[in-house]
């Protein structure tokens, strides 16, 4: 069997390139299903594909309960629990699966006709809620095995299988709409390739953990109750969340105009696609910590933690030092030299910090929850929230997307980096007040080279002088945070996990 490390790097590796080529399949096939399907049926897909999103929140956070403890579980060979968590949460899964499919035929029979203005789409809808909802209700019972994923770290599988859905969407999109057919063929597509995948999902599952038995004497109402009281600030966190995704451009649009909230939500897609890039290639540190927890090893938690600070750090920091040096060159040439180039920049670079500075406190987010202290992540996330939401009363009427800008990235800042991160840090031994002082120099160290970075260079052209200008700037800005941040410990155990994958 492959050793953790090379397990992670390849996870990482394919969850970049599977993230990467759906970043471009969407700049690719946006134009496409615009001129395919027309302005309002695609803004009907969007507007369907936001509303059935949201049953996501019927997920009630069991999923990352479930995940926890059988990946906790099966590193420490307790199978039989292993099975009991596995089994509990698959029946409630199933609950909530056929929830789910009663709030689509609800929605369709009872919601559309109040909120649909045109009489001629009121079927077509149905249709689609019905057909997304019995999708999504699919996927719901499968969502009882990523503990097993997360215990193998078998992320690299699971990424090949999401790659080739997405390749296979949009191969199968296209040939759908050329052929002359619209949205009820495509909701048809996605349907058929959610459920080869989830049937794989759950095949491939099985194999990996050969001790699971598909068995009712393994479903216990304690263990429920167990997954419950874990799971409900899980919950809240992620209600937060949409609400925080959300927040701006529903203050934007009553203080502003619709025009004025496409300018922002420019800058608000370039960031989500950064983060969903960073997150990731990073986003496994929770089964080490998991694992180093569930055997005690304290020391090596506390060294895992700080190695993926500094890891999420120095990716976050490039991200951000792109975003200031070209983000304002990439805008204007995707978007075209009319539109508001210079305000989409500014958002951009406001809301990029908010949101990579608090990507580089993740791991201590997710530290908090190995420990089963996530409800302190969802406290300071609901008080970031209010204070969110009055700054935008406040800021937005006076100074318009910059002022969302910063209502939506300072609350953010605070949070995670004075609240959860000096919480966080005591659970592993960290000085906090010693590593935010060599963070911060660092920071400095970014803004400084960001600042003289721009000032040498013009404005590029095209992608192409783009790519090469931001490939360069990246690559010596990557070498100078490592020398500047990594001790010479953690840089050899770095380097000596890097190529002892590599030479596997």
């Amino acid at each position: 069997m492959a050793s953790t490390s090379k397990l992670m790097l390849r996870g990482a590796t394919l969850r970049v390139i599977k993230t990467f080529v759906g970043i471009i399949i969407g700049f690719l096939m946006m134009p496409f299903l615009l001129n395919g399907l027309g302005t309002h049926l695609y803004g009907l897909w969007i507007t369907i594909g936001s509303v059935v999103a949201s049953y996501y929140l019927l997920d009630l956070g069991f999923s990352q309960a479930v995940t926890r403890y059988v990946a906790r579980y099966i590193h420490q060979k307790d199978y039989e629990g292993a099975n009991r968590i596995i089994i509990t949460s698959l029946v409630i899964y199933s609950i909530l699966g056929l929830v789910v499919v009663l709030c689509s035929f609800i929605a369709a029979n009872f919601g559309v006709a109040h909120f649909v203005e045109n009489v001629d789409d009121i079927e077509l809808v149905k249709i689609l809620l019905i057909i997304s909802g019995i999708s999504l209700a699919f996927e719901f019972p499968a969502k009882a095995f990523p503990g097993v994923i997360s215990a193998y770290m078998r992320f690299d599988t699971i990424a090949v299988v999401g790659l080739l859905k997405t390749i296979a969407d949009a191969i199968l999109i296209y040939l759908v709409i050329t052929s002359g057919y619209g949205l009820v063929a495509m909701s048809l597509v996605v349907f058929a390739t959610s459920i080869i995948s989830t049937l794989f999902y759950v095949y491939y599952c099985t194999k990996l953990f050969k001790e699971l038995q598909f068995s009712t004497q393994f479903f216990e109402k304690n263990t429920a109750k167990e997954l419950f009281h874990f799971s409900k600030w899980v919950f809240v966190n992620d209600l937060n969340a949409l609400l925080k995704g959300k927040m701006d451009i529903w203050f934007i649009a009553y203080f502003t105009t619709l025009s004025t909230v496409t300018i922002y939500y420019v800058a608000v897609r370039l960031v989500e696609y950064a983060v969903q890039f960073l997150v990731q290639a990073t986003g496994m540190s929770s089964p080490l910590y998991a694992k180093y927890h569930a055997l005690n090893d304290h020391k090596k938690l506390s060294f895992a933690v700080e190695l993926f600070l500094k890891i999420n750090v120095i990716m976050g920091a490039a991200i951000a030092v792109g975003f200031y040096v070209f983000g304002d060159d990439f805008i204007r040439i995707w978007m075209g030299k009319e539109f508001e180039v210079e305000t989409a920049y500014v958002c951009l670079v406001i809301i990029g910090c908010g949101r990579l500075i608090s990507f580089m406190t993740y791991p201590f987010g997710s530290l908090l929850l190995t420990v089963k202290r996530h409800d302190i992540t969802a406290k300071v996330s609901i008080m970031e929230t209010v204070f969110a939401a009055i700054l935008s009363v406040i800021l937005i009427p006076k100074f318009q997307l910059t002022g969302a800008a910063i209502a939506i990235a300072v609350p953010l800042v605070v949070g995670r980096v004075f609240v959860i991160s000096a919480y966080a840090a005591r659970f592993v031994g960290i000085n906090w007040k010693n590593l935010l002082i060599r963070l911060t120099a660092f920071l400095v160290i970014c803004v400084v080279f960001a600042v003289q970075v721009r000032s040498y260079l013009d404005a590029s052209d095209g992608y192409k002088e783009l790519i090469l200008k931001a490939s360069a700037v990246e690559v010596l800005f990557v070498v100078i945070a490592v020398f500047s941040l990594y001790n010479y410990q953690e840089a050899k155990f770095l380097s000596n996990k890097l190529l002892s994958a590599i030479r596997r």
